[in-house]
């Protein structure tokens, strides 16, 4: 199971038993592995560099798909001494997997069915207030190459900018760099797991995933590399001007979606660009609930029925 950006494992099992998606596998008697993107909370050790350098903060999500990805797979076949898993991911949780499969095709092998929750790959629709900051992006890379990548924290320089940016009012969320992004709605959430989730969320990230993504929003068609927005540059790494597209078709293997038309991130136009992409969607819900976030696929109070029940069903269908 892999969580959204700036999320954690404990994303998952924030509801509690019995409502959170992580216990629900478990009880019904899934081996249940959760991951933590490098620079979160559970994930900041190196065996070179310190977090305080700016180079540690120096990756997108390209990164996390083509070597963390692979790699957590490997490790959880070899210990488990499986040849197939079910792969899990929440937005930029399906980010990573498509660069993974993309990128390194073999592992599609390794998947027997991969489940995207508010799937993203295409940005170029979404909406809310995160659409005021990704008009700046080509701003976010000339700083970040100049100055260097920092963690994404609400406390940081860059966060008290982005709030300065986005938030419109005194509310509890503008101190919240992922509730700002996310268009944050407390209508299918409890006032008791949102005091949790204050507590553990940002948990961490990089800049750079965020810059990443706000290119997809100038350049709506591309789901590519990143733009160095420096031809030279570019053409050092990639031996091309501009950064490749990942080749969506080589994803091969079995998807399942779940999405919602009031989802500010994973929007309808840019769920069904990437659906017309991929070459083995076999399961779409699209949620019918009204103001259904992009948090409420882990969070929501309709969760369990809407969501969750329906993923374990599939699982048992793919056995």
């Amino acid at each position: 199971m892999q969580h959204g950006l700036a999320g954690s494992s404990a994303d998952w099992i924030f509801m509690g038993p019995n409502r959170a998606l992580a216990y629900m596998l478990a009880d019904a008697g899934y081996d249940v592995w959760l991951g933590n993107n490098r620079g979160n909370t559970y994930s900041r050790n190196h065996i070179l560099m310190l977090p305080q350098s700016r180079h540690f903060w120096n990756f997108s999500y390209h990164e996390l798909g083509i070597y963390d990805v692979p790699a957590t797979i490997d490790y959880i076949l070899h210990q488990t001494n499986c040849e197939q898993l079910f792969y899990i991911g929440h937005s930029q949780g399906t980010t990573q997997f498509w660069v993974a499969m993309s990128q390194k095709p073999d592992y599609n092998a390794k998947i027997k069915l991969m489940i995207g929750l508010a799937p993203v790959a295409f940005t170029g629709n979404i909406r809310g207030p995160i659409t005021k900051l990704a008009k700046l992006t080509y701003l976010g890379v000339w700083m970040g190459e100049t100055f260097g990548y920092p963690e994404l924290r609400s406390r940081s320089a860059w966060g008290k900018f982005v709030s300065s940016v986005l938030c419109q009012d005194t509310m509890l969320f503008c101190n919240n760099i992922l509730f700002l992004v996310t268009g944050f709605s407390q209508t299918n959430l409890s006032a008791m797991n949102l005091t949790t989730i204050i507590n553990y969320v940002p948990a961490g990230a990089s800049w750079k995933q965020m810059v990443h993504f706000g290119q997809g929003y100038i350049h709506p068609q591309n789901f590519r590399q990143f733009d160095y927005h420096n031809k030279e540059k570019n053409y050092q790494i990639y031996n091309s001007l501009e950064p490749p597209k990942y080749k969506l078709n080589d994803v091969t293997a079995p998807v399942a979606f779940f999405s919602s038309d009031d989802d500010l991130l994973s929007t309808k136009s840019d769920v069904d660009l990437l659906k017309s992409k991929l070459n083995n969607v076999i399961f779409h819900k699209e949620v019918p609930i009204k103001s259904f976030s992009h948090y409420d696929f882990i969070w929501g109070t309709f969760s369990v029925s809407i969501i969750f029940e329906p993923i374990l069903d599939l699982l048992a269908l793919n056995q």
